[in-house]
């Protein structure tokens, strides 16, 4: 691949689908020739060479699932996504313990969530889907991996969360419902989600369906203090402000399958996504300022953002022989978001303005993706290679009182992007004896992508390799313990967002009519660095297992990753293209190097199989140690952005002798602290604590009713940057009030 041309087509390997193509047509030849050799042996008596049928045997748990896998993999399957009462994604990895929670919320592997990979079915999410906002609904199961593995490609330098899609199953016809609603003090909404699978004994065609549709609305207030420093000088308070507003998101997501199996060898599957998804908002910010020339004192916001994305995948499976499978994947899918901004702003010296920034953005993706499986005595050997197509194209608008502004003209109104990708792996899961297992795999990623965007614009290119290797050593003894290495070099590509050199003014910076004065550092523009470099980072993975019956087990589990490049936030004064004088803007940079390692304990116990005569009751709880620095950053606190030094969660489940109820109790803490990402910033953010408390009751009919209730044990959330300059010191605090909130579904199984 040599580039991108100008009609987005990956120059160099348009060839690979018409290569794809005459595969597809030589096996479904094949196909018939089998067919036909078939019916031949019928007709004369002879039996013809069939595939046996693989029994696969139910009922293992998640468990006995976990120790097959050499690279530790851990699945969460769809017996215990229904027993966990979760709605979403989110809820659900919120109570696993291999999953930690930042201080900002945020889900991740060893407490680094910008690290871990979340894809969907073994590739990235389509444009505009959030793969964690998923209703469960929708998953069969998901595994989580906290290292590398070649078959999920060059990223997730902390591991991987892949989320398995609900397909058709050759099952009995069921039907699934679910109505929900939530309140508190500060939200409210409703949620309803369907899910169908029908199947006709003897026939060749089954059909699944889901659906899940929602609506809530949270309304929020928060306060702002700005102080500033000058040398020696006592402090200035330059803005007090505070803000109130509601925000209202809609969501509808459909999705299914229509699957036909052709004999035993062939299995063709469609499985089409509609989702859409519609934020609105609505808000009012006071402020006074010390200073009050040219800022506004009161400011009256609304604006929304429906997004529609719709992905078309059809999928074909070949089994050649009970050894061997080859799947053929096409996904072509189309996102379209319009979003509308617009702040009315009042201010003591000037009249009132009104700034409006529409803007629409339309993707489209295309992604052939072809997989190859086979067993060889003791080998699983899986290979594969995909390419991934995509353009997306971005109008803007700058309006002041319904006119362009002149001051952000120079910024143009359109982006076109083009993206290309060709990826590839290898990977060899070796099972040498029954104590003894080697993983080893390769991927590699060569992409190209090219930003037109007026005055800005560029071309990203990388190629990487990123080379993985685990063992697994079963313990001898009676109780089966295992130890487990991994080692792997992975790669974090920049997003999109991180590359355009277009910025976002700063509303309470913003430009006058006709030009753009200056700022302060506490009020910086943001926008990206077309010349930003991927990170590279080697990890090691060391883990001890101690499995106690078929549903417990204890980890302890050390972990170390170097990273090269370091992607993080560096302001700058700058000249720039949108003011005649120097403005404060925020960018990604590389930073320089990183080293992170830490310690986890995690355990999953079911009581009876540590005490028989114990109450029907599960335990999960995890805690990780991490200390992490940056070479460039100046410390004390020159930590990995999100890594908290502690993090710990702890659960538990209990069936109630003698009634149909069921009782779920989770909580989560991650302490305060101050993180310094650059020279010139610093940030804190308060302690995190939460306690989710539920209860299940399953009445004979097979209806179920939950009642869940969200607590904040920390009280409110507050957030204090600072900020250093060469001519003045800044800091920005702010602080969110926390609300309870209780949440109702009833659910069935028709």
């Amino acid at each position: 691949m040599h580039g991108v041309n100008n009609r987005g087509r990956c120059v160099g390997i348009q060839k690979f689908p018409f290569l794809l193509a005459h595969a597809f047509i030589f096996e479904l030849a094949m196909a018939g020739a089998v067919h036909a050799k078939q019916v031949s042996a019928d007709a004369t008596g002879i039996q013809a060479d069939t595939v046996p049928v693989v029994d696969i045997k139910g009922g293992q748990t998640d468990v006995q699932a976990r120790r097959e896998f050499i690279a530790g993999k851990i699945v969460i399957g769809r017996a215990s996504i229904e027993a966990s009462g979760a709605n979403n994604v989110q809820e659900l990895l919120r109570k696993e313990p291999a999953v930690t929670i930042s201080a900002n919320g945020r889900l991740g592997l060893m407490g680094l969530p910008g690290y871990t990979q979340v894809l969907i079915d073994g590739v990235a999410a389509p444009a505009g889907k959030e793969p964690l906002e998923l209703d469960v609904t929708h998953v069969e199961s998901i595994e989580i991996v906290k290292s590398s593995l070649a078959e999920f490609g060059p990223y997730g330098s902390a591991g991987t969360i892949n989320i398995i899609s609900r397909k058709a199953k050759r099952l009995k016809t069921v039907t699934q419902l679910r109505l929900g609603a939530l309140a508190g003090g500060s939200e409210h909404g409703s949620n309803f989600s369907w899910s169908t699978n029908r199947a006709e004994a003897g026939s060749p065609w089954i059909f699944a369906a889901q659906v899940s549709a929602g609506s809530q609305t949270r309304s929020d207030d928060s306060s702002v203090s700005v102080r500033r420093w000058f040398d020696d000088a006592p402090a200035v308070v330059q803005q007090v402000g505070s803000t109130t507003g509601w925000t209202r998101t809609d969501r509808l997501s459909l999705g299914g399958t229509v699957s036909w199996e052709a004999g035993r060898r062939h299995v063709l599957e469609f499985d089409p996504g509609l989702l859409w998804f519609k934020v609105s908002n609505r808000g009012v910010e006071s402020d006074t300022w010390s200073a009050p020339q040219s800022r506004p004192h009161m400011v009256f916001s609304d604006g929304g953002s429906p997004l529609t994305t719709l992905s078309l995948p059809l999928k074909w499976t070949f089994r050649p022989d009970r050894q061997s499978k080859l799947i053929l994947r096409l996904l072509s899918s189309h996102y379209h978001l319009t979003r509308d901004n617009n702040r009315l702003e009042a201010y003591i010296d000037a009249p009132d303005q009104l700034r409006q920034s529409p803007r629409s953005s339309h993707n489209r993706g295309n992604t052939i993706k072809l997989d190859y499986t086979r067993t060889i005595g003791a080998h699983d050997i899986k290979t594969g290679a995909s390419v991934v197509q995509s353009r997306s194209s971005n109008e803007f608008a700058y309006l002041l009182d319904g006119v362009a502004d002149a001051s952000l003209q120079v910024l143009g109104n359109r982006r076109d992007v083009r993206d290309c990708r060709f990826s590839a792996f290898a990977q060899d899961e070796w099972r040498v004896n029954k104590v003894l297992g080697v993983n080893l795999g390769l991927s590699g990623e060569r992409r190209t992508t090219d930003i037109d965007e007026g005055i800005y614009g560029g071309s990203s290119k990388f190629t990487s390799w990123a080379p993985s290797g685990h063992v697994s050593w079963k313990l001898p003894g009676v109780t089966e313990r295992h130890l487990r290495l991994g080692l792997a070099r992975t790669l974090t590509a920049p997003f999109l967002d991180q590359l355009t050199g277009r910025p976002t003014i700063n509303p309470l910076a913003p430009c006058a009519p006709g030009a753009c004065g200056q700022n302060s550092i506490a009020y910086a523009d943001t926008a990206g660095q077309p010349k930003l470099r991927p990170e590279k980072t080697a990890g090691l993975n060391l883990a001890y297992e101690h499995y106690i019956g078929d549903d417990s087990i204890i980890t302890l589990e050390a972990f170390s990753r170097h990273i090269d490049g370091l992607i993080g936030t560096d302001i700058q004064l700058e000249n720039v293209p949108w003011s005649a004088l120097p403005r404060y803007v925020a960018r990604p940079a590389n930073l320089g190097t990183a080293r992170s390692h830490g310690l986890s304990l995690e355990a999953q116990l079911q009581l009876r199989e540590l005490w028989k005569a114990s109450p029907d009751m599960n335990l999960h709880g995890s805690v990780t140690l991490a200390h992490s620095s940056v070479s460039t950053v100046p410390g004390p606190d020159n930590r990995l952005a999100d890594q908290s030094r502690w993090s710990a969660k702890f659960g538990g489940s209990h069936a109630v002798a003698g009634l149909p109820l069921k009782l779920n109790v989770d909580a989560n803490w991650t302490p305060s602290g101050w993180v310094r990402s650059t020279a010139t910033r610093k940030l804190y953010t308060s302690r995190r604590s939460e306690l989710s408390s539920q209860a299940i009751w399953t009445f004979a009919s097979g209806w179920r009713a939950k009642f869940t209730f969200d607590h904040t044990l920390s009280g409110d959330a507050t957030r204090i940057e600072s900020f250093f300059a060469e001519d003045a010191d800044f800091e920005r605090r702010s602080v969110r009030p926390s609300r309870d909130r209780f949440r109702f579904d009833l659910e069935a199984k028709l």
